[in-house]
């Protein structure tokens, strides 16, 4: 479903048709918990491709979250099938929102072109994103690209730079780097 596991208390059938009314007028955060409740079957019979559409009914309306759920289950065909495109889609949504994990997730599908156009530079733009929010795969992911000119400029102090975030957060492929730059 997401990145991220979360444990959810068990919810009556009663409480769950009360979240489902409320999701099916519109309130995004009953849409969220509505897809959460079809997704792991609590309270209701569980139904991923269902699950799927709540979610991408509350990703529609900005909810940041559903948009990563959503855009995983499309990578990954949960329940639904495949669909790269989507996936990349609702990925870069919620990293133009804020999310890191998935400008990291959308920079490895722009890389690898696994499913969509491969584009180096957006994978580029992507990484370093998320790597400037911490996330220390995307900063191994753009010092490489720095570092080689894959697809964009070489700049080796840029790369330093991120190889000391990823080095920093126990990558000792990158602290080894770090000697090399």
């Amino acid at each position: 479903m997401s990145q991220k596991s979360h444990k959810m208390k068990p919810i009556n059938p009663e409480t769950a048709q009360t979240i489902k009314e409320a999701a099916d007028n519109g309130d995004v955060e009953n849409i969220f918990h509505f897809a959460s409740l079809l997704y792991t079957g609590n309270g209701v019979a569980q139904d991923r491709k269902e699950a799927a559409r709540y979610f991408k009914m509350a990703a529609d309306k900005g909810k940041v979250q559903c948009m990563n759920s959503y855009a995983v289950m499309c990578e990954k065909g949960d329940g639904i099938p495949v669909n790269k495109e989507e996936a990349a889609k609702y990925f870069k949504m919620a990293a133009d929102n804020g999310n890191s994990l998935c400008a990291l997730s959308y920079g490895l599908l722009r890389l690898t072109g696994d499913g969509v156009i491969k584009n180096k530079p957006e994978a580029a733009k992507y990484f370093k994103m998320s790597a400037d929010a911490g996330n220390a795969n995307a900063a191994h992911n753009i010092a490489l690209m720095k570092e080689t000119g894959e697809g964009i400029p070489v700049d080796i102090n840029e790369a330093v730079y991120y190889y000391r975030i990823s080095s920093a957060k126990g990558n000792l492929e990158d602290t080894y780097r770090l000697g090399m730059c």
